[in-house]
Formats: structure tokens, sequence, C-alpha cells
């Protein structure tokens, strides 16, 4: 978009098969016919052809008549592209910005952004050319071109200074330095749902033998403990499978153990029902003991202290959020 020379926009409304009304139509004209094919040709890869969404395109308008106008992959479908399962990795995706400052705004944005607001309104995106005349694109040479993508976007997101003043669009431009803070930290409840992800995700066979066994309502029954959740069963029958595949032991050698190795494991093993139904020999005690070491190990994690006895461990695993639903 940079070597397309990009140098306004134009304002419009246009008719789009399978919409009833013309649409808000927001055209990008630049100089270099082949850069914008080139620029399209990106957008097309990212998904644009199919959800217009798959672009984020966001326009701040600024104090002194200017307006911002930025564009970058949506990092949701960007990281789903990178990776179609995220509960099993940690994606960290890069993603340029460009940025184009427009020197002047259309009242039309100004109303665009109160009506793309209140309602659902898909805005038509496309890529022209123009000639201009001292910088400013004559609108009777505005051409669409040919060959280059035109989506439909929901979600154009248009804020002015006033309400977002420390927009990230103003920080670049601006060159303005923003603390990151501190990393967040997930909540207990967020822990408990992705243990379930994870067990739907990567281990749904082993799953489905937990369920058909019955080993949450015996473990529970072993244990004598009611507020044990089935999601927690799964997880320590599953660990105690893994731990005797990979070192031959009920239970993984904490000194030994990998996160890093853990993941890259359980993201090269395929669960297919025709493998071996090794549930079944799992004793109880062992998988209660299992138990007790996934929920000793959390409540470490946590910093909270950990008890002698179970009852009083799982009581406070549930209490502080980590047993889910």
């Amino acid at each position: 978009m940079v070597e397309a020379k990009v140098f306004a926009c134009a304002y419009g409304y246009d008719t789009v098969a399978g919409y009833p009304v013309p649409l808000p139509a927001l055209t990008i004209v630049g100089e270099k016919v082949d850069k914008l094919l080139a620029a399209s040709e990106i957008l097309r890869e990212w998904g644009c052809g199919d959800d217009g969404d798959a672009v984020d395109i966001e326009i701040v308008l600024r104090r002194d008549g200017s307006y911002l106008l930025g564009m970058q992959p949506n990092l949701r479908r960007g990281m789903y592209r990178m990776s179609k399962d995220q509960d099993l990795q940690d994606v960290i995706f890069f993603g340029g910005t460009w940025i184009k400052k427009i020197v002047a705004t259309n009242p039309i944005l100004v109303q665009w952004k109160d009506a793309t607001r209140a309602r659902l309104s898909p805005v038509l995106i496309s890529l022209a050319t123009a000639q201009s005349k001292f910088g400013i694109p004559q609108i009777e040479t505005v051409k669409r071109v040919p060959g280059a993508l035109t989506f439909v976007k929901f979600d154009l997101r248009i804020a002015s200074e006033e309400e977002s003043p420390d927009h990230l669009l103003i920080d670049m431009v601006d060159d303005r330095k923003r603390s990151l803070g501190k990393p967040r930290v997930a909540k207990p409840r967020e822990i408990a749902q992705r243990r379930q992800r994870v067990i739907d995700s990567a281990f749904p066979v082993s799953r489905d033998r937990v369920r058909r066994l019955d080993l949450h309502e015996r473990l529970v029954d072993h244990l004598k403990v009611d507020q044990i959740t089935a999601a927690q069963v799964a997880q320590a029958a599953i660990n105690v499978q893994l731990s005797r595949e990979w070192s031959g032991l009920d239970h993984y050698p904490i000194d030994d153990f990998s996160t890093e190795a853990w993941w890259d494991r359980t993201l090269e093993r395929v669960e297919i029902t025709t493998l071996p139904n090794l549930m079944g020999q799992i004793d109880l005690a062992v998988l209660a003991r299992q138990l007790e070491l996934d929920v000793a190990t959390v409540l470490r994690g946590h910093g909270a202290e950990v008890s002698p006895k179970f009852n009083n461990n799982q009581r406070q695993f549930v209490r502080l959020g980590y047993g889910g639903d």
C-alpha cells in the first residue's frame, strides 16, 4: 500500500449483489495499479474474498480535521490461519499495520461513524486509481482497479480523537511511547475452562473412554469427596496414560518434566478409536494419586498452601475457582 502511493479515499454508495439497498462504499485511491493489485492479492490470501472482516480497517477522526486510516490483518482470523487448534498452542501473531494520514475529513465519514456504531452496517471496500490536481483527486477520474478484490466489511470501526485520545493509531503516528504493562494472568475459572477445551480438542477418545468406564463416579465413591469434577478425573486419567506412554511410569517424573516437551508430544499425538483401550487398566488408587498430584501442582502455582489431606486441597481448589462448572 505504501508503494501504491495511496493519497486519498473516495466515499459514496454502491449496489452490491444480494443486498437490497446500496451500501456505503469506501474506495482507497492510489497511483500505482500494479502495487494496488499486489495489495489486493494479499487481502485475498487473508480470506477477504469470503470474509471481509479478515482485515481490520480503522479510521480515527483527528481534532485538526485530518484522519488516520489503518489496515491490518484481523488478529483472531490470522491466528486461526496459522494454527487451527489454538487450545494446544500459544500462538504469537505478528501483523504489520499500514497507516495513512488523509489531510481532510469528508462529512460523510461523520455520518458513517454514527451509523456503523448504531447497527449492523456493511461497507463495500475497493481499490482505485485517480488523477489528482494539487494533491486533490478528481472525482470524475476515479476508476476501480480492474481485477482487484472488492469486499464487504461489517466491522469498520470509526472513532474520534476526542473519544479515543489514546488510540493506537495516534500513538504510532505521533510516536508516543506506550507502556505494555504486566502480562495478564489467567483467572482460575479460565484455567478450568481451558482444561476442558484441551481435553475435548486433543483427547476426545480418551475422554469418552473415561466416561464409559464411569471413572468419575467410581473415583468419587473411592475418595468420598463430592466436589471432584468430571474434567479433573479425565485429566488425571489422561496424565496417567501419557506418563505410561512416555516414561513407563504411572506418574511422570517431575525432575524430567518439560512443559515444551509435554506440548510437543501432545501436538504430535493423534487419538483414534482403533488404539487399544488402556483406560480400564488404571487402578483407582493410581488415578487417585494422580488427581492429588494435579490438584497440588495447581495450588502451588497459585501460591496456596498444600495440605497433607486431599480433601482439604480439593475444597481449596474448588473455592479458588479451578474446579470449573
